[in-house]
């Protein structure tokens, strides 16, 4: 986890790697506890960050 300091951070860059280096590396994290993200979130941050897209000739609205 980043530090809970109230400040926003560069995100990752992607990158592409075969599926044995994926099963690799998420092997490291088998024990994660997701029911702790609760002492980072106090409110769902996800609604009102929906993008509306344009595709073809329609748009997404609310």
């Amino acid at each position: 986890f980043l530090p809970r300091v109230g400040q926003v951070h560069q995100l990752s860059p992607y990158e592409e790697i075969t599926k044995e280096e994926y099963e690799k590396l998420s092997a490291k994290y088998k024990n994660v506890d997701y029911s702790k993200l609760v002492t980072y979130e106090f409110r769902d941050e996800t609604e009102q960050a929906k993008e509306l897209a344009c595709s073809g000739n329609s748009c997404e609205i609310n």
